[in-house]
């Protein structure tokens, strides 16, 4: 039983071991109701555990307004966390390489893919560690690029497909 994730999805383990969820700290005993939301924060529940027992992969108390949302790739690879601020529509995009044997040890930090509130990021998809994003950097009607998780900063990013004369909306992998 998970306790006061209200904003927040299940994003599953591959192996189905657990989830990723989103929750703030549990408000006050007497004031559930009434108190305002706390900071979001991302955490893993292993199956069969105690949520007291949860892990928190993602949290930024120095900032407040910041809405992380947990999702993982595709293939099972990646935990990715995009963070909205407020609601503004630029977001970051931080990735776990979850196939690391100790996400506790060396090399199981979070990858920012984007480190700054400049552009819009919708992750299409993974190939290998290649990120394919949606985005409206240097593209004010979007265009897909590809991003290198050994190489995410944005003089790398390799366009796939350019801005057109029409607004990309959407793009799916299938």
């Amino acid at each position: 039983l998970i306790e006061w994730s209200k904003f927040s999805g299940a994003a599953w383990r591959k192996d189905a071991s657990g989830f990723y969820y989103g929750a703030p700290e549990r408000p006050a005993a007497g004031s559930e109701y009434l108190a305002a939301n706390g900071l979001e924060r991302i955490f893993f529940h292993r199956l069969g555990t105690a949520q007291e027992q949860d892990e928190v992969v993602f949290a930024r108390p120095e900032e407040p307004e910041w809405l992380p949302w947990a999702a993982v790739s595709d293939d099972g690879r990646f935990l990715i966390i995009t963070v909205s601020k407020g609601t503004a529509q630029e977001v970051q995009v931080h990735v776990l390489d979850l196939s690391v044997p100790d996400l506790s040890g060396p090399g199981a930090e979070l990858t920012a893919l984007v480190g700054d509130f400049e552009s819009t990021a919708d992750v299409i998809t993974t190939v290998g560690s290649t990120f394919y994003l949606v985005t409206d950097y240097g593209a004010e009607r979007k265009r897909i690029v590809a991003v290198e998780l050994d190489r995410p900063a944005r003089q790398h990013w390799r366009e796939v497909v350019a801005q057109a004369g029409d607004t990309l909306l959407d793009a799916h992998y299938y």
